[in-house]
């Protein structure tokens, strides 16, 4: 190789070695060498309470409220019992946010990756200062985050827009039945009219006016009811009278569960339970009404 080739060898290798060196000073500040190493650290056990504002209902703020062990949701004038699930994996996601790479720290790209008002807001009181974060633009999830008074925004490995950004109903426990039915030994129903009847479980044998029924019916009408939700809600419904259909479920030890049903024209059907008192679940699912208000002769061979 000639010496004219060997400088144009070492030329293009100046400029590439020049290009990378720019290039780790200009761009890794920002991508690599500033990246914190934990974004939000909390201790769990000491949040008090959670203020969101879901990007999906900017003007409905949700708080969630813990009382010793126990959660409230509260939106307004309203405040209902909290999914365990749910709150369980939001207090999991905020125990420690690492980011992945910064994607920017501009504040005119805040509305594109979505962490100033477009975003959901959230507020977290564990001690004396509140932590405050938006989370936005998510996908496959990957969150893009910005905590307050901050420029930065990062892309954190969690899915927070699924754990933050929902209604005040996405938060609320669901639950109308808890049943065991190995335990049950006698289902009363209350019926307008003479329909009314009582199944009792006598020697393994489920019985009704002394006449045997289908056991494994009964066995599957009790299984239905052993882990029941019912995602809709009648926050304004006023009981007017005593309910018509009305099922309780007694073990030897006594009353288990009642739930009850007020047929309603214009909503369907409203129904509570005892397994969350003063909470009426509506539903327009006939299928789910007749299987839980059955007749007597459903459970004969």
């Amino acid at each position: 190789m000639t010496p004219f080739n060997n400088k144009i060898l070492l030329v293009v290798l100046g400029v590439l070695l020049g290009g990378f060196v720019l290039s780790k000073m200009f761009r890794s500040p920002a991508r690599e060498s500033n990246l914190k190493e934990i974004l939000l650290k909390l201790d769990t056990a000491k949040v008090a309470a959670i203020h969101i504002a879901p990007a999906i209902e900017r003007k409905n703020e949700i708080k969630l409220v813990r009382s010793g062990n126990h959660w409230k949701a509260e939106n307004g004038q309203r405040n209902a019992n909290i999914d365990g699930n749910q709150i369980k994996n939001a207090l999991r996601s905020l125990a420690e946010i690492r980011p992945d790479r910064m994607v920017t720290r501009s504040k005119e790209k805040w509305t594109a990756y979505k962490v100033d008002s477009t975003g959901t807001y959230i507020k977290i009181l564990a001690g004396e200062e509140p932590v405050e974060f938006w989370v936005g633009r998510s996908n496959s999830g990957i969150s893009c985050v910005r905590v307050e008074g901050s420029n930065e925004v990062y892309e954190i490995k969690e899915p927070l827009d699924t754990y933050f950004n929902k209604s005040f109903s996405s938060w609320r426990d669901k639950s109308f039945s808890r049943l065991d039915p190995e335990h049950i030994s006698t289902i009363t129903f209350q019926y307008p009219g003479d329909s009314s009847y009582v199944l009792k479980l006598d020697r393994n044998k489920w019985r009704t006016n002394n006449l045997d029924v289908d056991s494994s019916k009964v066995a599957t009408y009790l299984n239905k009811l052993r882990a029941k939700t019912i995602s809709g809600f009648a926050d304004n419904f006023n009981p007017p009278a005593e309910a018509s259909y009305v099922v309780e479920f007694n073990n030897d030890s006594g009353k288990v569960l009642t739930v009850k049903g007020w047929n309603s024209q214009d909503a369907g059907w409203i129904l509570a339970s005892t397994l969350q008192n003063d909470v009426y679940f509506s539903t327009q699912d006939s299928s789910f009404i007749h299987s839980l208000f059955p007749g007597k002769k459903t459970f004969f061979k």
